[in-house]
């Protein structure tokens, strides 16, 4: 029994260091985030340096994107326009057949007069010559950018925004 009573006092003992051990070091640990927390208060934001090495890589970013960008958007714009001008190319010939069947030819379509086609979207300045067959002869088509141009020799479906043009329509006369 004496033997077990000198184990529970070792025991004891040495429960006892642990937790004073544990104690201590609860301690130190408290100072140490203590110190960092005293260094940290006295560092509020970022150093110039920082600020200005982060706007040199977003201005060096925007140089290297902003012309692509622009591109793109440009691109798009004429794929927009050269989408509009294949779309009047269809509508003409569908008011050609329409007319055809009241009993009126039509040769010439023109955005300035009574012939204008019926169509929502982008004010587009136009004029579609057909033939005797309803066919599409000679277009012409601008937004106020660009021109896109249609004769004889091409199809609508080699239209493409390398055909483009710059500049509009205005002071252009229509006829057949």
């Amino acid at each position: 029994m004496k033997d077990i009573i000198r184990r529970m006092k070792n025991n004891f003992h040495s429960f006892f260091e642990f937790q004073i051990n544990i104690f201590f070091l609860t301690i130190r640990i408290g100072i140490y985030y203590n110190k960092i927390d005293d260094n940290m208060k006295n560092k509020k934001g970022f150093t110039l340096v920082e600020l200005l090495a982060v706007i040199a890589i977003l201005a060096i970013l925007v140089i290297i994107v902003l012309p692509n960008v622009i591109n793109m958007y440009n691109k798009v714009q004429k794929e927009t326009f050269l989408t509009e001008a294949k779309k009047l190319y269809t509508e003409a010939e569908k008011k050609y057949i329409s007319s055809s069947i009241t009993g009126n030819t039509i040769k010439t379509i023109s955005s300035e007069n009574s012939s204008k086609l019926d169509m929502t979207g982008e004010k587009l300045k136009y004029c579609i010559i057909l033939n005797n067959n309803g066919k599409v002869t000679d277009m012409k088509v601008s937004n106020g950018k660009w021109i896109a141009s249609l004769n004889d020799n091409k199809t609508i479906e080699d239209l493409s925004i390398d055909d483009l043009e710059n500049g509009n329509l205005d002071g252009y006369k229509c006829s057949s």
